[in-house]
């Protein structure tokens, strides 16, 4: 993932945990992690997005599009970064 001009990876390992409900590393340049990930909502069965907490910041990616990243359909996918409704 690129986020404000940092790098940032799921270790691919980690990947399957995601559908058990499970936090994730999320690593940085330097092989630290930096991050956690995980599907939300995470009390639902369905899965609408992948959640990342970097560096007090929360980011989003569609699961439609990470799904289409880990198939190789596609190379690339736009993170955001989360904008709450309560603000």
């Amino acid at each position: 993932m690129e986020i404000a001009g940092g790098s940032y990876f799921l270790p691919p390992e980690e990947i399957p945990l995601l559908v058990g409900d499970q936090v994730v590393e999320v690593i940085g340049r330097t092989g630290e992690q930096e991050g956690v990930a995980w599907l939300s909502p995470m009390v639902q069965p369905k899965k609408h997005e992948l959640t990342a907490l970097i560096e007090r910041q929360v980011y989003v990616l569609p699961v439609r599009e990470m799904e289409r990243l880990l198939s190789g359909a596609q190379s690339s996918a736009v993170v955001r970064e989360y904008q709450s409704r309560f603000q």
